[in-house]
């Protein structure tokens, strides 16, 4: 019985696969560098991203970020993702989202709900995909009304 090694770069997205961005979301970090940066995925953190250690995504999305099997199949792939301190981050990308590490790349970034990812290809011809975030800029105003007598 054989087995194959998984490869350890990022896969090669073909012509048709387009990003999926929400409609309304923050903006993301100010990007400096490769005039070929692309925004591919872009998400306000759910409770569940947060603390189940798997940050769920949309099947349309992770065909931006997978590439397919024989058969038009996703396939199941360790990617390299570099943060923002130029750390990388070996994660699994499904058909479901990104699973293992995310639960440490939360942790150590101190990630919450509310908080927004973006993933970017910043290099066709590199190796990883950049993964950026953004703090959650939800103000809650507690109002409190004083009875004057």
């Amino acid at each position: 019985m054989s087995t194959t090694k998984t490869p350890k770069t990022k896969p090669k997205r073909s012509s048709t696969n387009t990003p999926f961005l929400p409609k309304s979301f923050s903006s993301p970090p100010l990007r400096s560098g490769s005039s070929h940066t692309t925004l591919l995925y872009t998400k306000r953190l759910t409770y569940d991203d947060v603390l189940t250690g798997k940050l769920k995504i949309p099947a349309k999305s992770t065909r931006v970020l997978l590439p397919k099997k024989p058969g038009g199949k996703q396939d199941r792939i360790m990617v390299p993702f570099m943060d923002n301190k130029g750390e990388l981050w070996e994660m699994e990308i499904t058909y479901k989202g990104i699973s293992l590490n995310w639960d440490k790349f939360v942790e150590k970034h101190a990630l919450k709900h509310n908080d927004v990812i973006f993933i970017y290809d910043d290099d066709p011809s590199s190796d990883y995909y950049t993964i950026d975030y953004t703090r959650n800029r939800i103000v809650f105003v507690h109002e409190v009304h004083s009875e004057s007598k």
